[in-house]
């Protein structure tokens, strides 16, 4: 997303965008993704041979449960965006998609789960407890058995 500086106005330029899913360098296999253009609604000034804008961020996403390996779908809305720079010397152009691809990747859910009700996978089949009960038995306690066998 590139701002032309001559734009702004003395009460600054309201600049609504899309930054291409592809700039953000997402892949298929990670474990969240941007499945569509990340929207901004950007509002910028120019202060004292400084550039600064603020505004949101929002995209859909594609997320894999950490919990059950499970895809779902979200969507990241109201990302608070800030950026400053010094205009010295004066370009003619800013281009923020690097910062807005930075700013979307730190926004991105660290631990994603698909309902905070999910269960998750069985620790001994793998079976998605979500979907069906499995007939594992859970793992005898053996934290006491040096203890049981002095008596």
């Amino acid at each position: 997303m590139i701002i032309g500086l001559a734009d702004i106005g003395p009460d600054g330029l309201d600049v609504s965008g899309e930054v291409p899913e592809s700039a953000l360098g997402c892949h298929a296999e990670d474990p969240v993704r941007c499945t569509g253009p990340v929207h901004s609604e950007l509002h910028c000034q120019i202060v004292d041979q400084e550039l600064l804008v603020d505004g949101t961020l929002s995209a859909s996403l594609e997320m894999r449960c950490r919990r059950c390996d499970c895809t779902f779908t979200g969507v990241l809305e109201n990302v608070r965006y800030h950026y400053d720079l010094a205009l010295d010397p004066m370009p003619e152009s800013v281009d923020l998609t690097d910062d807005i691809r930075e700013s979307m990747l730190l926004a991105f859910p660290s631990y994603p789960v698909c309902a905070e009700s999910c269960k998750g996978l069985c620790a001994q089949c793998g079976a998605n407890l979500n979907e069906e009960v499995c007939g594992c038995k859970p793992p005898a306690d053996v934290r006491w058995g040096a203890l049981d066998r002095l008596g």
